[in-house]
């Protein structure tokens, strides 16, 4: 019913679909679309994201299209933003993952007991550790190296900051760091999802970025 109304109010739907990976709506939005949109008005993409990175997509991709009122670029800039748009979170502790199964607790015990908090980033296969850092110094510098790697020193990136219970370090700290680097940047904050944040608990916080997207 919702697929319907939206085809009602608009020519031309773009769904921007969580990771098929996390969940069945794009497997249900695909075959919606099978049985009931016979006009092809109803575009579904399977953007392989979640929680930042796919706000990330959905906010440039909204705003490309009420700039340009093209559907068909809008379509090509998203393919683009859900290819390049790239997110990494920053645990505290690791017995919140424990406790939600998804990860032993006798790793999560040691893990903490070290010190050694995981940096994950959630793909189009699933959620994956790409990471450690020992500390706050350590996640910063570890953001940092990925932002140098995707984005020029001028670019005009979106970068989006998320926090659970450390707001002030989050807009504080992080964002001086990034702002410093990157002048031209729109940098937003925003909290985490709630998903995301009963999974991976207090103390966490990520940043998901894309990088300036020029469609001729």
């Amino acid at each position: 019913q919702f697929y319907q109304s939206a085809l009602e109010r608009f020519d031309k739907v773009l769904y921007l679909c969580v990771g098929s990976v996390f969940t069945g709506n794009y497997q249900a939005a695909v075959q919606w679309k099978k049985d009931h949109d016979k006009e092809d008005r109803f575009s579904i993409l399977d953007t392989g994201a979640a929680s930042g990175r796919l706000g990330t997509i959905a906010l440039s991709t909204a705003r490309y299209l009420a700039e340009s009122r093209d559907v068909t670029n809008t379509i090509i800039f998203a393919r683009k933003a859900i290819r390049l748009c790239e997110e990494y979170l920053f645990l505290d502790k690791l017995h919140y993952l424990a406790a939600g199964g998804r990860l032993s607790k006798t790793s999560a015990f040691f893990g903490d007991k070290f010190n050694v908090k995981p940096v994950i980033s959630p793909l189009p296969d699933g959620a994956k550790k790409v990471g450690t850092a020992k500390n706050q110094e350590d996640q910063i510098t570890f953001a940092l190296a990925k932002l140098d790697a995707t984005i020029k020193d001028d670019s005009r990136a979106l970068i989006m900051l998320e926090y659970s219970n450390n707001r002030r370090f989050v807009d504080g700290t992080v964002r001086k760091n990034i702002k410093e680097l990157y002048p031209d940047a729109e940098i937003i904050l925003q909290p985490l999802s709630l998903t995301s944040g009963a999974h991976m608990g207090p103390g966490t916080w990520g940043v998901a970025f894309l990088p300036q997207i020029n469609i001729r």
